[in-house]
């Protein structure tokens, strides 16, 4: 009913919006209101949208009645935005209106974007710019792209230039790489060539990527086409993978294998993966097997991961795994990981279930730490449990905290409950340390380090 109010009476929607809606719901009326404004007289809902009070609605009703407008009249859109104040509000709308414009006269586009304050938005700004001008004139965009000053900038428009070439005329693309730009950009540029080209000719790109001299554009080549190759040919790239030297280049590849092999044939997968030579490609594999086990049969992969050699990072497998299990049953995962060998794997496994049970059920994971033995793994859990929680109920996390027996556990603990306390709410954060039975020194520590007095 709003909508349809907001489409036929746009001010009475805005009017019902000011004075009784409040959140995501007044949001809603403003897009839908504004976005009809805009469809008929874009300067008045321009001028009706600057008398709402500054807040992050106000900003995106701007930029969609900048959008709406540049769509009908971007002459008058453009110089609608450019007289407005300095400052965040300004720049969206440019940035809408500059990239609506690209389209129709990239060349004023360019220009104009390169006025705007310097900056991840502005970068994006550009790479849109080159992605579409090379559409249409891929001559005068590669040019543009040249002159641009090293840095963020050029990356972020000769990357996506590159990319779009690539879709149609890979060679062009490559000789505009190799011959425009150098450092991170051509880096990024060739990995967007590789992903490109190989969507449409993998095994041309594949032979392209291996002929590349030894860098960084080669590794960021071959490791975009990693994900591809393992779709089309797992054998081949589990097999090229082992022929790369030790680094990123070939941890990506590894991966890219065991991700899909796991998807299809787990137990498969991680006898491939266990032949490995032992190194951080091979520990970093079988927890993508561990992972992908886990969602689908989280026995097994327990089993697994409790078979695996210490040295190698098991004890973020087991992790994993823990917590992927709790996401659908906290009660086995947690009798799972409970009882694992006492130490530090059986510690991080309960406490990983823990985060995730908390999630999905904090009665029932409050019950299951009431009736943990007493020792070193409880109160680590149980302070983890209470910081948890303190973003919820700050009040209950700290009987939670204060129940952990060790006092330097203990502390720890209280301090960050008590800050996200702060946070939240002061007065009542404040007014428990002053009648908490904590030490006078301990209240004095508190306060003085957190409330910065």
């Amino acid at each position: 009913m709003l909508s349809t109010l907001a489409a036929q009476h746009p001010e009475r929607a805005l009017e019902l919006a000011e004075s009784l809606l409040t959140g995501n719901l007044r949001s809603t009326v403003y897009y839908a209101a504004f976005n009809q404004m805009a469809t008929t007289a874009p300067a008045a809902a321009a001028a009706r949208a600057l008398q709402l009070p500054p807040s992050l609605a106000r900003e995106n009703v701007l930029q969609t009645v900048a959008s709406q407008w540049a769509q009908a009249d971007p002459a008058a859109a453009l110089a609608w935005a450019k007289n407005l104040p300095p400052g965040q509000s300004r720049n969206s709308a440019l940035q809408t209106i500059i990239s609506a414009q690209a389209n129709a006269d990239p060349v004023s586009a360019a220009a104009l974007a390169l006025t705007l304050p310097p900056g991840g938005s502005r970068d994006n700004l550009l790479g849109n710019i080159a992605s579409q001008w090379a559409q249409t004139d891929p001559a005068a965009a590669m040019e543009w792209v040249k002159k641009l000053p090293p840095g963020r900038a050029q990356t972020e428009a000769g990357r996506n230039l590159a990319s779009t070439l690539a879709a149609t005329d890979p060679a062009a693309a490559i000789a505009f790489v190799n011959t425009s730009l150098t450092g991170r950009a051509q880096q990024d540029a060739l990995g967007m060539v590789a992903s490109q080209w190989g969507a449409t000719d993998l095994d041309g790109a594949l032979k392209w990527a291996k002929t590349l001299p030894e860098g960084p554009g080669r590794e960021t080549a071959l490791s975009n086409l990693s994900d591809q190759w393992a779709v089309n040919d797992l054998a081949g790239a589990a097999a090229f993978a082992q022929t790369l030297p030790p680094g990123n280049t070939q941890n990506q590849f590894l991966n890219s294998v065991a991700q899909h092999w796991a998807a299809d044939d787990p137990k498969d997968a991680a006898a491939w993966a266990v032949k490995l030579p032992p190194g951080e490609g091979r520990s970093q594999v079988l927890i993508s097997i561990s992972s992908a086990w886990a969602e689908n049969n989280p026995e097994e992969a327990a089993r697994f991961v409790e078979s695996l050699p210490a040295a190698g990072r098991q004890a973020e497998a087991i992790n994993t795994v823990a917590a992927l299990w709790a996401g659908n049953d906290p009660k086995a995962a947690i009798t799972w990981a409970a009882a694992l060998p006492e130490g530090p794997l059986r510690d991080g496994a309960v406490q990983a279930v823990i985060g995730q049970w908390a999630a999905i059920d904090l009665e029932a994971t409050g019950r299951w730490l009431e009736a943990m033995p007493a020792g070193k793994s409880r109160d680590e859990t149980v302070g983890n449990f209470a910081v948890q929680l303190s973003g919820q109920n700050p009040a209950d996390a700290v009987k939670w905290a204060e129940s952990i027996v060790d006092p330097a556990v203990r502390s720890g603990h209280l301090e960050t409950v008590v800050q996200n306390w702060l946070q939240s709410d002061e007065a009542a954060a404040r007014l428990w340390i002053q009648n908490s039975a904590l030490t006078p020194e301990m209240k004095t520590r508190l306060q003085t380090r957190l409330l910065g007095q």
